[in-house]
């Protein structure tokens, strides 16, 4: 009983410690951190705006549009919203496992911020497209479905570009000859920080595939 309690014990104290990493991760803990944060926001930021002034010129080359569309509709005329678990699980991990990947590259560092970037031209592209085509009912609509999601998706996305624009700016500092200020590079840090990124990206997932349909099947 007592090897139970104390394996049981161990198995909480690694979910917290995996949890106080992701706060630390979505949030900057230093003002640095800080720093990285607010100009990789300023990144996103430029994106939204690009998006709303492109809005309704690309639609055949920006992912995602044609999907918000049809949902749309199908909740206007009354039909059930149809939601694939893998496309909708590709959506939410797709940009934080390009971060990571970034953060393992030289460069990483300097494409990072266009990577978020994208990831806010995209948003807003695909919302203000739906605005610009149905009024008020297609605005709404992206309140209903986007915003629940990219409230918890977002903090996430920005927390882990910050960790992987360290990590990355650290190998580019090694490969010009200078020590970087961020060492080890790939600490158990890193990595609990990733790992709670990823953890708590399932809050987003679970909002779309289960709470989105009951919220549309109320309102529509």
């Amino acid at each position: 009983m007592y090897y139970i309690f104390s394996a049981c014990r161990i198995e909480f104290s690694e979910v917290t410690a995996v949890v106080h990493k992701a706060k630390s991760t979505i949030f900057p803990r230093n003002a640095k951190d800080l720093q990285i944060y607010i100009k990789l926001s300023i990144f996103f930021l430029t994106g939204c705006v690009l998006g709303c002034v492109f809005n309704s010129r690309l639609d055949g080359a920006v992912p995602g549009t044609a999907q918000l569309r049809d949902n749309f509709v199908s909740a206007v005329s009354g039909h059930a919203v149809g939601l694939n678990t893998a496309d909708e699980l590709f959506g939410i991990y797709v940009f934080p496992l390009l971060s990571v990947i970034l953060g393992y590259m030289t460069f990483g560092v300097l494409i990072l911020p266009l990577l978020i970037g994208i990831r806010g031209f995209l948003l807003s592209y695909s919302i203000s497209s739906l605005a610009a085509s149905y009024g008020l009912s297609g605005l709404s609509y992206c309140c209903l479905t986007v915003l629940p999601v990219q409230i918890f998706a977002l903090p996430c996305l920005l927390g882990l570009c910050c960790e992987c624009t360290k990590t990355s700016g650290a190998l580019m500092c090694f490969s010009l000859g200078k020590f970087p200020e961020f060492f080890p590079v790939y600490d158990r840090t890193f990595y609990m920080s990733v790992l709670g990124s990823f953890f708590c990206l399932i809050i987003p997932f679970a909002i779309k595939l289960f709470v989105i349909p009951v919220m549309i099947s109320m309102v529509y």
